[in-house]
């Protein structure tokens, strides 16, 4: 197994056009279970698999309703959605009036960890 230090010199950052090739190559029938990862017990979430979606309600909605599929992480015996909505204050002038906001979507486990 590769060190983590080989890996590391391979990484490459994935221009735009890449990104959106492979997002345009998608197929939703092969990625259509969502192997979402529990988050870990403490700390920040930003390395665990989630969801964060910012903007306007309406646009948060235009998203939530095209990852429904996450509401069967509900479901399970073992996973639980940890879901945070919080109002985001905007520095931009032109967005002060126009109310914003930030969705956070992480599974959690059900069970409590044994020490």
């Amino acid at each position: 197994m590769e060190s983590f230090n080989e890996w590391q010199k391979k990484k490459t950052v994935s221009t735009k056009q890449k990104l959106l090739t492979r997002w345009q190559s998608l197929n939703y029938q092969e990625h259509k279970y969502i192997p979402m990862n529990p988050k870990g017990l403490k700390g920040t979430s930003y390395d665990d698999d989630g969801v964060r979606i910012t903007g306007t309600q309406e646009f948060i909605d235009s998203i939530l309703v095209r990852i429904k599929d996450l509401l069967a992480i509900e479901q399970s015996n073992q996973l639980q959605l940890d879901v945070r909505f919080d109002t985001v204050k905007s520095k931009d002038p032109q967005k002060f009036m126009q109310q914003r906001f930030a969705m956070y979507i992480n599974a959690k486990s059900k069970t409590k960890p044994h020490f």
